[in-house]
């Protein structure tokens, strides 16, 4: 019985690939045709067809979106006609940046320091007369200084020195010090406050206060350095000028003793120093504050407790405008008031137009340029002058 054709037989003819046609006819001479040959030559031609034809099908499944089976992909590995196949399936890497940028974090993200309900604080704007900052003191250290630049800083620097004893001052993270805005006495409950920002008080015994710029504070109340405590550092005020603030009877009286003192400071003390600082343009008014008067200071760099040290300083249009004295005694200098103190040194100093309205003749001490001395050994005043002109 004669064999059915295979497909690939079917479909092409084994005649048409070894050319029985009639140009074919002819052999080659010396060419002896074999059957066993030819019928291997078909077989051979046909499983050549079969593998053809598999790959082709494979190939038109793998362009209907077939590509993602392993298995497919490694059948035809290496075919060139399958690599527009292959890159249609791999993930375009030219759209990835997209995604991170959307994940990733801008630059304009706050610092870590800064909080959305707590905006830097303008430092630059006229001082309000309460606002302290204490971003010097974080920013600064014992071995090089703090630096004050301010209004703001030399508050926050004032009150530092005033709560030296005992107390603590809470600040919101732009270092700013928090008030007692609803006058419970609780800063606690104050906006910004974090039991995490505390500072304590401190007299900066042998640390230098560098002043980098003139200072004017705006004409509001001023509550002289060391009220309440002493300043024992050195406050350097490198050729600056302190100006333009007032000290009342509230401003100047101590917290807890019956004095007042009104000067730019009110207590300097053991070994403290204070240095080519210029205090200009200031006005202060001399009162009877209830049972706070029995003693009264007024000098620009205070009363001084053991040697101190005022050099090239000057003060410049002080006023002071004297209601009433000191119950018991009163004090008045124009540097400083006690220079009892042997090793006390004041040099090089300047003052022009210093004024005393009202009557102080009842003061019991007073001295051009200091309040109390002891002839038996006080402080040395060295070249020393009242100027007749404004050297401004």
């Amino acid at each position: 019985m004669k064999e059915s054709p295979s497909l690939a037989e079917a479909l092409f003819p084994t005649e048409v690939f070894l050319g029985k046609n009639k140009f074919s006819e002819r052999m080659i001479p010396g060419e002896t045709k074999s059957p066993g040959t030819e019928k291997h030559m078909k077989k051979t031609l046909a499983l050549l067809l079969s593998l053809c034809m598999l790959l082709c099908l494979l190939a038109s499944c793998a362009d209907k979106g077939g590509s993602g089976n392993e298995g497919t992909n490694a059948a035809t590995e290496g075919n060139g006609t399958n690599a527009a196949t292959d890159a249609a399936t791999e993930p375009d890497e030219s759209k990835a940046p997209e995604t991170d940028a959307a994940t990733e974090p801008t630059e304009t993200e706050p610092e870590e320091t800064q909080d959305p309900n707590f905006p830097p604080f303008d430092t630059t704007a006229p001082w309000d007369g309460v606002s302290a900052s204490l971003r010097w003191y974080k920013l600064g250290d014992w071995r090089s200084g703090f630096e004050l630049t301010n209004a703001y800083d030399l508050k926050g620097f004032a009150m530092m020195v005033a709560i030296a004893n005992g107390g603590v001052l809470y600040y919101d993270p732009n270092y700013m010090v928090i008030r007692d805005t609803d006058g419970d006495g609780d800063l606690t409950d104050e906006a910004g406050y974090d039991e995490e920002n505390v500072i304590a008080g401190d007299k900066f015994a042998g640390c230098e206060i560098l002043l980098k710029a003139d200072v004017d504070l705006n004409g509001k109340e001023w509550s002289p350095i060391g009220l309440g405590s002493s300043f024992q550092g050195k406050f350097m005020g490198e050729g600056y000028t302190v100006s333009n603030f007032t000290v009342s009877a509230e401003s100047a009286c101590h917290p807890t003793l019956t004095q007042s003192y009104y000067g730019f400071f009110a207590y300097i003390a053991n070994g403290a120093e204070v240095r080519d600082l210029t205090v200009a343009d200031a006005t202060f008014e001399v009162d009877s504050l209830d049972d706070k008067n029995d003693d009264v200071y007024l000098s620009i760099f205070g009363c001084n407790v053991g040697a101190v040290t005022v050099a090239n300083c000057n003060a410049y249009n002080i006023t002071y405008n004297v209601k009433k004295l000191g119950n018991n005694n009163t004090c008045i200098g124009y540097m400083i008031c006690i220079a009892r103190v042997a090793g006390t040194s004041v040099t090089g100093c300047k003052v022009y137009n210093y004024t005393y309205n009202g009557d102080i003749s009842g003061a019991n001490e007073h001295h051009d340029w200091y309040g109390v001395d002891q002839a038996n050994g006080g402080a040395t005043f060295t070249g020393c002058e009242v100027l007749t002109a404004d050297p401004r």
